[in-house]
């Protein structure tokens, strides 16, 4: 979804948002916390990869980017609404945040599709350190906090929406 979608469906859904705001508040703290534990491992097992890969993620994502809603929500109550980057990298099929020094989204708060890691070289560098187990759990843990996100607008809204989550 581009981002003004999201944008949209997010005023649509505000005095929801705003009801559930103490929920969602704590869910976007966890989440944050949990990104910054896997960021550390990943600092940790794989320093390097991602900077010299001739088959970069970031390159092949949508325009703009891997918003679902939940993660939108979440972005939203931390930073507010993510703005595209002047130095943007200008390929057709680059991601919109993604700039010359890397992605422009705070570390902490990016979409779960860009943290939860389906890189080969990165999963083998995590099995060799023996981080592969606890990797994988704030991985589980960081879609329990989108699903309960989720789990908050399918309650009380009449679209009976699902996560967008794998």
């Amino acid at each position: 979804m581009s981002i003004d979608t999201l944008e949209e469906k997010y005023q649509h859904l505000q005095q929801e948002i705003l009801s559930a705001g103490e929920r969602l508040t704590r869910c976007a703290l966890q989440a944050s916390a949990v990104q910054n534990q896997m960021r550390a491992i990943l600092g940790e097992v794989a320093p390097g990869f991602c900077g010299p890969c001739e088959h970069k993620c970031c390159e092949g994502f949508p325009l703009e980017g891997w918003f679902s809603f939940e993660d939108y929500v979440l972005f939203r109550i931390q930073y507010g609404k993510p703005a595209i980057p002047p130095d943007r990298v200008m390929r057709d099929t680059a991601c919109s945040f993604l700039t010359p020094e890397g992605c422009s989204l705070p570390a902490d708060m990016r979409p779960f599709t860009c943290v939860k890691v389906n890189c080969e070289q990165i999963n083998d560098a995590l099995q060799r350190s023996g981080k592969e187990q606890h990797f994988n759990l704030l991985r589980k843990a960081l879609d329990a906090i989108l699903r309960e996100i989720a789990t908050s607008f399918t309650e009380n809204s009449v679209e009976g929406r699902h996560p967008d989550h794998p």
